[in-house]
């Protein structure tokens, strides 16, 4: 079964690479872009029983390996 890790910063938590990103926007006349979100994406096949056991392995290496728990969350998303 596969599955999709989005990991991004936690509301308040200051992304310097967003913020650049957003003003390069700007400064290319795109004004009605509004804000924007930067993070990271994970790809992981995993041999599971059934869905549930698979969201519990993937939840686990997300929260253990792929963020920073006191800086970034994570949405884990079954891939079809």
């Amino acid at each position: 079964m596969s599955f999709l890790i989005k990991v991004m910063y936690k509301e308040g938590i200051l992304d310097p690479e967003q913020k650049t990103i957003l003003h390069s926007i700007k400064m290319l006349g795109y004004d009605k872009v509004l804000n924007l979100e930067t993070g990271k994406m994970f790809f992981l096949d995993i041999d599971c029983i059934n869905e549930e056991e698979g969201y519990k392995i993937a939840g686990e290496i997300s929260s253990r390996l792929l963020s920073n728990p006191n800086i970034e969350r994570f949405e884990v998303e079954k891939v079809l």
